[in-house]
């Protein structure tokens, strides 16, 4: 079972205090443009570059999209010179992603409702005994503890 329960309104996400960020709903669309964009813009040249150099690249480059996607409207984020609130804009956004403890927080509190999904269980994850949460069991315990290999 999965409940279409999902928020589909533009919501506000609190990063630090007094930095706020106005989003559209994490959706499939909004992934699907995320994921295109990195894929797009994201290239490896040297095959030499460690998978750890790969990965970071990568998910910075997704929390990146993901924002440029999805952020409508902020609070507390200021132009350089601190006289006006910053623009929305795809540089000002990609500049607010490069403020490591923002671009996590960010991505954690976005996302958080695949982990509200997961967590809920949508009667759908597997048991700890290999069956269906929603499902009966199919097989007695084993009661041999024995092993025939040597």
């Amino acid at each position: 079972m999965l409940k279409l329960n999902l928020s589909r309104e533009d919501h506000w996400i609190e990063l630090d205090k007094g930095i706020r960020v106005l989003v559209h709903p994490f959706t499939t669309y909004i992934m699907q443009i995320a994921q295109n964009n990195v894929k797009k813009f994201v290239k490896f040249p040297d095959p030499e570059t460690p998978e750890e150099t790969k990965n970071a690249r990568l998910q910075t480059s997704l929390t990146e999209e993901l924002a440029i996607a999805a952020i409508v409207d902020w609070e507390g984020v200021y132009t350089a010179d601190g006289s006006k609130i910053a623009e929305v804009n795809e540089d000002t956004v990609t500049d607010l992603m490069t403020v490591w403890y923002l671009a996590q927080k960010f991505f954690e509190k976005y996302t958080s409702t695949l982990d509200l999904l997961y967590l809920e269980g949508n009667g759908s994850g597997s048991a700890a005994n290999g069956i269906s949460a929603a499902a009966q069991n199919t097989a007695e315990d084993a009661t041999n503890n024995s092993s025939p290999a040597p």
